[in-house]
């Protein structure tokens, strides 16, 4: 097996308005290259008006990542249907690993508001299509292309 050709850079920072009102960073991301060459990217930009986005943002992006990398390691989806499937039952898992953490710690929802991207890159090949779809707050669960 030869080295994927894709390597995954990232950083996520302390924007100025967030370091001037001492704010943490409520930015994550997580990235995996699969043994097939396919990259996974999830990136999520916690709600500043959110107590804990932070938080939330860590737990999305790192669940996400999870499930797509279960999926995958299951079945390659087949067409856009498939695609769209697999998307959705990761950020499905993402947000109930987000209720969970709220109902753990007996906190509201809306205080883990993220936004969540993710992003699947197939195959060793540098050109072809991504996959992505974004749920827009933690608590609303809405998909959008």
């Amino acid at each position: 097996m030869s080295a994927s050709p894709w390597q995954v850079v990232a950083a996520s920072v302390q924007g100025t308005a967030h370091q001037k009102q001492n704010l943490p960073c409520q930015d994550a991301h997580a990235a995996d290259v699969l043994s097939d060459g396919s990259v996974l990217l999830a990136v999520a930009d916690g709600a500043g008006s959110a107590a804990r986005s932070q938080e939330g943002a860590a737990l999305a992006t790192r669940e996400a990542l999870s499930a797509l990398r279960h999926a995958l390691a299951q079945v390659m989806p087949a067409d856009e249907d498939g695609w769209n499937d697999l998307l959705c039952s990761a950020f499905a898992h993402a947000r109930s690993c987000l209720v969970e953490l709220a109902a753990d710690g007996e906190a509201a929802l809306r205080q883990f508001a993220t936004t969540l991207t993710c992003a699947v890159r197939r195959g060793r090949r540098r050109t072809g299509r991504w996959r992505a779809r974004l749920v827009v707050g933690a608590g609303q669960g809405r998909v959008r292309e």
